[in-house]
């Protein structure tokens, strides 16, 4: 079968790449959500299709969503992580896709980012697509600093998952395509890191991903 879909939030989920062509093609990522009015997290990555055998491989959880709200001050000194998780493999099924990032948000007069924090909400990767004899590898949970989640892969000929959305690229990768087994997962979106008040300072040495948003 063809991979599942990376989850959509700040960024699009990638598509999952197709299997066997007797089989489901892949299925589409999740779309870019407009600037969040509530508080949601991100969008789970989607199961890779069926294969001959009725065995699925289930996508990645998206990320959670914190939004830290004072009267006067915040101060950000170390880890505050909402990644989304990699997407599971599975024998005779396409990759399950990566959940994307979740929803970290600031609302305060003064609000910073110290050099030693680590603030990120990145996309999971997508699971390598099975075959017949082995299973596919899991995609890797959104990374904890500005590099991509790397896609499932393993020594051999299976399609290899998407990497996940970041700083650089906010969309999740494309799944690999299989015509003799099944397909790749598609890389998880990247969340949003929300300033409201258009106050947040990022300190140098800080890791910040992806990008910071401001309200419209």
């Amino acid at each position: 079968g063809g991979g599942g879909g990376g989850g959509g939030f700040g960024g699009a989920g990638g598509n999952g790449g197709t299997g066997a062509s007797i089989l489901d093609g892949g299925l589409p990522g999740g779309a870019v959500i407009g600037f969040p009015e509530g508080v949601g997290g991100g969008c789970p990555g989607g199961a890779g299709a069926e294969g001959i055998l009725g065995s699925t491989a289930s996508g990645g959880d998206g990320g959670g969503a914190v939004v830290l709200v004072a009267y006067q001050t915040i101060r950000i000194g170390r880890l505050f992580d909402v990644g989304g998780a990699g997407g599971n493999g599975a024998r005779n099924t396409g990759g399950g896709g990566g959940g994307a990032g979740g929803m970290l948000g600031f609302d305060a007069p003064d609000a910073v980012v110290s050099n030693a924090a680590v603030v990120v909400a990145n996309g999971g990767g997508g699971a390598e697509g099975g075959s017949a004899t082995r299973s596919g590898a899991p995609g890797e949970d959104g990374t904890r600093d500005a590099t991509a989640a790397a896609g499932g892969s393993s020594v051999g000929a299976l399609a290899n998952g998407g990497d996940g959305g970041f700083i650089a690229s906010p969309d999740g990768a494309l799944g690999e395509s299989d015509r003799k087994d099944a397909g790749g997962g598609g890389g998880g979106g990247s969340g949003f890191i929300i300033d409201y008040r258009g106050t947040l300072e990022i300190a140098s040495g800080a890791t910040v991903s992806p990008q910071i948003t401001t309200r419209p």
